[in-house]
């Protein structure tokens, strides 16, 4: 991980994407993909306009909301397409920047969302309406009984 400094060094004509999230409780939009799983509707658009390298930068307030109501099965095609595609990914709050094709970098950055931390959010006991308001996919399982 370089500081954000190292940006100076940085071809400039680059395309900046945005990435913002919180847990707040807010209804999201959501995107569902077999194998996959779901993610914010959001962030299934980045991930497209990374895949099709339209974005060269990721800019997070903390590189960890990438994980936010993000399966496993999506960020490993995130990370995926971010080493492919050459993409840096900037933490402000951290003031760091995240080169994934270096292997410090993306393990480092793999540690911002501990495995199994998605699963247990998801299958922890909760009202419907909040399992609605998080996901409606989980929602559907739990009004069905499946969870």
């Amino acid at each position: 991980m370089k500081s954000t400094a190292f940006l100076e060094q940085v071809a400039h004509d680059r395309k900046a994407a945005i990435y913002a999230a919180e847990h707040d409780g807010n209804i999201r939009n959501f995107a569902y993909h077999e194998g996959l799983g779901e993610c914010r509707e959001t962030f299934s658009r980045l991930l497209q306009d990374v895949q099709k390298g339209v974005i060269g930068v990721v800019l997070t307030p903390d590189a960890a909301c990438l994980s936010i109501e993000t399966s496993p099965g999506w960020m490993e095609a995130f990370i995926q397409a971010v080493k492919q595609h050459e993409v840096l990914i900037i933490d402000h709050s951290h003031d760091l920047v995240y080169d994934l094709r270096d292997e410090e970098d993306e393990a480092q950055f793999r540690g911002l969302y501990p495995q199994g931390e998605y699963e247990r959010a998801r299958s922890a006991p909760r009202p419907l309406l909040d399992a609605i308001a998080q996901s409606p996919f989980v929602a559907a399982s739990i009004e069905r009984g499946e969870n």
